[in-house]
């Protein structure tokens, strides 16, 4: 596109930024030599149905996480799986598809069946950001949002400075403290697991 539009230069910074993100949380994580947490992606839910992604995203990879659909032996990108699916794979976390409105993550931590899940017994379970982590925008921000989720005593990057900067270096646009809050789903994921200290504003 960087080709066609004559802006290669700026395509490029776009590309560089995304090799220096997914090469810095692998040089982390490397260091670290931790067993990679498993994790649930939930795209829909109806009762005790679920529809999660099967195949391994290449944002899960980046930010060293496993999901658990594809251990089962998924390849799709989804699947519909029953309640005691979810309970079987056991995700240390469960993250919920940032453009269903219809679900949040109190859905899943009031949910009956899943009360037993450790995931859901540690509150660690997450609305993902409402940035497409397949595109310019969303890939360096999404591969560190699941790396700060996954490894919250490992990455401390300061995620709202890199937002606005990121969305200011894209589309050069100054984003206000509620625009941010409302990218990384602050409302949403009240009740989820250390989400406000790592991702809410400075009081």
């Amino acid at each position: 596109l960087g080709e066609i539009l004559g802006k290669q230069d700026r395509a490029k910074a776009f590309l560089d930024w995304e090799d220096k993100t997914v090469a810095d949380i692998a040089a982390v994580l490397k260091a670290a030599g931790r067993p990679k947490p498993r994790i649930a992606f939930i795209d829909s839910m109806n009762g005790n149905e679920f529809v999660v992604f099967g195949r391994e995203e290449a944002y899960f990879a980046a930010a060293g996480l496993i999901n658990a659909a594809t251990e089962a032996g998924f390849t799709e990108g989804s699947v519909k799986v029953g309640a005691e699916s979810l309970l079987q794979w056991k995700p240390d976390i469960v993250f919920v598809n940032y453009y269903n409105d219809s679900i949040k993550p109190e859905d899943i931590l009031a949910h009956p069946v899943l009360a037993g899940l450790d995931a859901v017994k540690k509150g660690r379970v997450y609305k993902t950001p409402a940035i497409d982590p397949a595109t310019a925008a969303g890939g360096e921000i999404a591969y560190l949002w699941f790396a700060e989720i996954g490894y919250p005593d490992l990455f401390t990057a300061d995620m709202r400075g890199i937002v606005k900067d990121g969305f200011k270096l894209l589309y050069g646009k100054e984003l206000s403290a509620g625009q941010i809050d409302q990218l990384m789903q602050m409302e949403w994921n009240g009740k989820s697991a250390g989400y406000a200290g790592t991702f809410g504003a400075a009081q």
